[in-house]
């Protein structure tokens, strides 16, 4: 065992590791060089069937990318026939390869003519991580014919590496939840078309999603430039910088909470855009200059684009054709124009428009349009919700 990296700085790798893009990827390094090992590896997975695995190892002969792809590619089908890894099933397991499988057995075995004799490996020891939340890893280092198996110097180490491997790995469980959570919303807001925009207490914007984006890119009612929201109208920003001075100003008893306003938002062309602006709600344990203060919620309604006909169809039991007339109505096309789009005669159209009123229970147009406003529909959309945004732009 080498002394190139402390423990300590293989224990703040494992803390660290939750935060990189390749989570661990420095600790895999970290560990091969404390050790002076060959390699590195670990697998990190959810215990569910239909998830495949996260590998990522570090090498003292680095891999070309073809041969990262290939043992990835290996290692999945093999998985099921790898001595180690069969013998490391509950959190806390340590051993090495010799104790778990004979040298003579391990040489004539299709994972070691595949997955170590091609990249000299011949010696093994792994650990096994988990979690409460369903994720887990096995951890492992290796070495070839020219250096020395592992034993109970490096077993100590991963004795004292397990319990904050296991603790990272909870803290990673919940930032992936919390992170796929708000991409789950994120994808929903988009959707409904509905723009976004965090700002702290600065008033600087700390995140927006993609619909807020377009419409500023679109720079008919506001812009994000330099990180501040730059409105067109000069009284929208005079009214929106009294709402947000309002919002973010101290207050006695910090259980009290700040009003929500509506912000009318004028165009340069004389339209409008609907606005919300709203405190963002307060944890008492995490304060500062740089945390979400202030939510800016956008909505231009007026051009809201419905899912495809598929989805309304199914939802509604129309037909097809009928599912094509909801959308139009519904977007705001009158019967003659519908006609024309569909390349109808208007009386077919008003026939059409009849069997859609009695099926979805409306009598008419504006409120088929709120039917359909409310319906799981809007989230079926399939084009970027961000559509009539962007075509300006092109």
């Amino acid at each position: 065992m080498t002394s190139s990296i402390a423990v300590d700085d293989l224990i703040a790798q494992i803390y660290q590791g939750t935060l990189e893009p390749l989570p661990w990827q420095s600790f895999m390094k970290g560990l091969r060089e404390h050790l002076g090992c060959a390699a590195a590896a670990m697998m990190l997975q959810r215990r569910q069937l239909g998830v495949p695995p996260i590998f990522i190892y570090d090498r003292e002969v680095p891999l070309s990318k073809e041969e990262q792809r290939q043992i990835a590619i290996d290692q999945l089908r093999l998985t099921h026939v790898d001595p180690l890894g069969k013998a490391l099933r509950e959190p806390g397991d340590i051993f090495t390869l010799s104790e778990v499988i004979a040298p003579a057995e391990l040489a004539e075995s299709q994972y070691y003519q595949i997955m170590m004799r091609p990249y000299g490996i011949e010696y093994q020891l792994g650990m096994c991580v988990s979690e409460p939340n369903g994720w887990h890893c096995n951890v492992g280092v290796m070495n070839g014919k020219d250096r020395h198996d592992f034993g109970a110097a490096e077993k100590q180490l991963f004795l004292k590496l397990q319990p904050h491997l296991e603790r990272a790995l909870t803290i990673y469980a919940l930032l992936s939840r919390n992170e796929l959570e708000k991409e789950i919303y994120r994808d929903v807001a988009n959707h409904l078309r509905i723009g976004t925009i965090v700002l702290n207490a600065a008033g600087q914007v700390i995140e927006s999603n993609e619909v807020a984006q377009a419409i500023a890119k679109d720079r008919r009612y506001l812009s994000l430039t330099n990180g501040r929201i730059v409105f067109s109208i000069r009284r929208c920003a005079q009214e929106f910088e009294r709402i947000v001075s309002d919002i973010t100003r101290p207050r006695p008893n910090p259980a009290t909470t700040a009003d929500t306003y509506a912000l009318r938002i004028e165009g340069i062309d004389g339209s409008t855009l609907g606005g919300l602006v709203r405190p963002a709600p307060v944890l008492p344990w995490f304060r500062g200059e740089s945390s979400p203060s202030v939510i800016v919620y956008l909505a231009d309604v007026q051009h809201q684009q419905f899912a495809q006909e598929e989805i309304v169809a199914q939802l509604f039991n129309l037909t097809r054709s009928e599912a094509r007339l909801a959308m139009l109505l519904a977007n705001g096309a009158t019967l003659v124009e519908a006609a024309q789009q569909l390349n109808l005669t208007e009386g077919s159209v008003r026939v059409y428009s009849k069997r859609i009123f009695q099926k979805t229970g409306v009598n008419r147009q504006a409120e088929l349009v709120r039917l359909l406003l409310k319906s799981v529909a809007l989230l079926a959309e399939p084009d970027s919700s961000t559509s009539r945004y962007a075509a300006k732009n092109h």
